[in-house]
């Protein structure tokens, strides 16, 4: 009886050590996943996301269009300078 009432203090010791890791695994879990959120927001606005710069429809395809001929241009621009340094 006394071995088994020291196995139950012994366990009840591990149960109460077990309970406050938890405690503070999960209070830095919490932490980490607010600076997460923190970063991505962040991120977000720096690459420029939810801004309604380009609408779909006419403004997003006329911007589609601009950047398709700059592309082109750009290209064109290389073609000339490499037969240039031939």
């Amino acid at each position: 009886a006394e071995a088994a009432t020291r196995a139950a203090e012994k366990t009840e010791r591990q149960h109460m050590e077990l309970a406050k890791a938890h405690q503070q695994l999960r209070a830095e879990v919490a932490q980490q996943e607010e600076e997460l959120h923190r970063l991505a927001e962040e991120a977000r606005a720096r690459n420029g996301c939810g801004r309604d710069w380009a609408r779909d429809g006419p403004e997003k395809d006329a911007l589609v269009e601009t950047k398709l001929k700059i592309a082109e241009a750009h290209d064109s621009l290389a073609q000339m300078k490499q037969q240039l340094n031939l």
